[in-house]
């Protein structure tokens, strides 16, 4: 009790949001799990289930995408016009991209954004904050700028495709 109270203290997420995420792990452990076979069991996960792998490829787009929105705000001005709520729509990202775009006033207010996000979608904002320190760091407005643009493509690109199959999938 005490690791996890210093652990919450440090990540600044509440201390029963991370016991439940840890609890959630645990319960989906396979029987048989290895330490140090998780990455390539997890792997393995996804390759064999296509959407798994959809669902993780346009999770990990969007979820970049906005920690570099978090961390440069301006950019977002720059995507809100392109930015369509369709594209999100297939993530875990589509309240997040709600309340961003009705409550961005040139500027990211945290607190605000999440008031209309359910405690689930706040917990995942708070992750998108320990991965901004983590992957985006050392970036400044140039790269940012490229890398947003580089995702919302791919974003965009994603939609696209699935939307084919899904017509495809009609025809």
């Amino acid at each position: 009790d005490h690791w996890l109270k210093k652990l919450s203290y440090e990540l600044g997420v509440e201390q029963s949001t991370l016991a439940e995420e840890m609890a959630r792990i645990k319960r989906e452990q396979p029987k048989n799990y290895i330490q140090d076979a998780a990455s390539t069991t997890v792997a393995k996960q996804i390759k064999e289930t296509p959407q798994a792998e959809q669902y993780s490829k346009i999770n990990l787009l969007t979820e970049n995408f906005f920690t570099l929105i978090f961390k440069f705000s301006s950019l977002f001005s720059q995507y809100a016009l392109k930015l369509r709520p369709e594209f999100f729509a297939q993530s875990q990202f589509a309240g997040l991209y709600e309340s961003l775009k009705k409550h961005y006033n040139g500027n990211i207010d945290l607190d605000t954004v999440k008031y209309d996000l359910s405690k689930d979608e706040q917990s995942l904002v708070d992750i998108l904050l320990l991965k901004l320190d983590k992957d985006y760091s050392g970036f400044d407005l140039k790269e940012a700028t490229k890398e947003a643009e580089i995702l919302f493509e791919a974003i965009k690109s994603d939609w696209q495709k699935n939307k084919r199959q899904e017509l495809n999938a009609k025809l």
